[in-house]
């Protein structure tokens, strides 16, 4: 088979970079060849290859004739297309409406949608008729994002996020330290300053990383200087190396994640904690569909777990194992298959 993957322009490519080459990865490993494309808002000229925000080399555009032409021709070469995202960010500076083209040209029903901010109501609204009237299916990575969908009238599925362990993941119960890491970048939604309201982790050494050049390391910033007794090291942005060593180190992993639409939270950071052995701690359930144990910290019973030296290394073991199998990238690649085969059947009533 071959395999189109189509990404849009995002506002914050966070996670959906690293889930896009995994899917690759495993499509792939699979036996299927996989070719990526960045879709261009420009007008008139396109970008130079790589310089997008997931580093594509081939590029895409709608704006002038034989842009679309050329986007309509090369996709015609592909069995089926995902679509990271799907359309582009809706913005105070960006209403045009050129991109809709798009989907008159390609063959939607090989299309499958990857939903990328739960937000989609709100930042990608416009998508929602196309996906409606010409009955594209979305793919959804977590509880969160499957609510975000599950009204809009057409075919969806939830496929766990997708991991491929590499040599340098595993349990390292041998190289544990008095540590609790934060690799979140600082964003508003992280709301990486509300740790200093936990007075629990007062004992442990505490690492941020993430860009501290914006307004959220500012709050944090603040927040840090009025707290007394933490042992707090910002060690801003790193490379992967840097991060993934002090991730060996660590007894559990910060996702401080908080929203006001949604109850529950699941990203590809705790994710990667799971995978070097550090328990995810946050302030919200993962959602029904996840099997990874975690530390809530809104919750009094869970509290006592950072000292239950016995729930510590059962969890450790159990989230590794999950890692391996529930959340294994060749068994989501397998699926995403199976749903492009799959015959489109809508439940109309549920839409009701």
């Amino acid at each position: 088979m071959k395999i189109a993957i189509v990404a849009f322009p995002l506002e914050f490519v966070g996670g959906s970079k690293t889930r896009l080459y995994i899917l690759k990865q495993g499509f792939e490993d699979l036996g299927h060849t996989v070719d990526t494309f960045y879709i261009t808002t420009n007008t008139t000229r396109k970008p130079e290859p790589l310089k997008n925000e997931f580093a594509i080399p081939n590029i895409l555009g709608f704006e002038k004739p034989e842009w679309l032409a050329e986007l309509s021709d090369t996709l015609a070469k592909y069995d089926n297309y995902l679509f990271f995202g799907g359309c582009p960010h809706l913005l105070k500076n960006y209403k045009k409406e050129e991109w809709k083209k798009i989907y008159g040209v390609v063959d939607t029903s090989k299309i499958i949608i990857s939903i990328t901010d739960s937000y989609i109501r709100k930042y990608y609204p416009w998508l929602i008729p196309i996906v409606e009237e010409k009955r594209i299916k979305l793919y959804a990575n977590h509880d969160r994002n499957m609510q975000s969908i599950e009204a809009i009238k057409t075919m969806n599925k939830m496929f766990p996020m997708p991991l491929k362990l590499d040599e340098n993941m595993g349990l390292h119960l041998d190289k544990k330290e008095n540590l609790i890491v934060d690799i979140c970048n600082f964003k508003g939604c992280k709301h990486k300053h509300l740790i200093f309201e936990y007075g629990q982790l007062t004992p442990y050494k505490i690492i941020e990383f993430g860009d501290t050049n914006n307004p959220a390391y500012y709050q944090f910033e603040q927040s840090l200087k009025l707290a007394s007794n933490w042992d707090v090291e910002v060690l801003g942005w790193q490379e992967r190396n840097v991060i993934f060593e002090t991730l060996k180190k660590a007894q559990f992993g910060l996702d401080l994640s908080r929203f006001a639409d949604f109850k529950v939270n699941m990203d590809n950071v705790i994710l990667e904690y799971a995978s070097y052995g550090a328990i995810p701690v946050t302030l919200l359930p993962l959602g029904e569909s996840e099997t990874l144990r975690f530390i809530n910290l809104t919750s009094p019973s869970d509290l006592d777990k950072f000292t239950d030296k016995n729930w510590i290394r059962q969890t450790v073991e159990h989230n590794f194992e999950e890692v391996k199998t529930h959340y294994n990238y060749l068994g989501v690649c397998k699926g995403l298959i199976d749903f492009w085969n799959e015959k489109l059947v809508l439940d109309e009533a549920s839409f009701w």
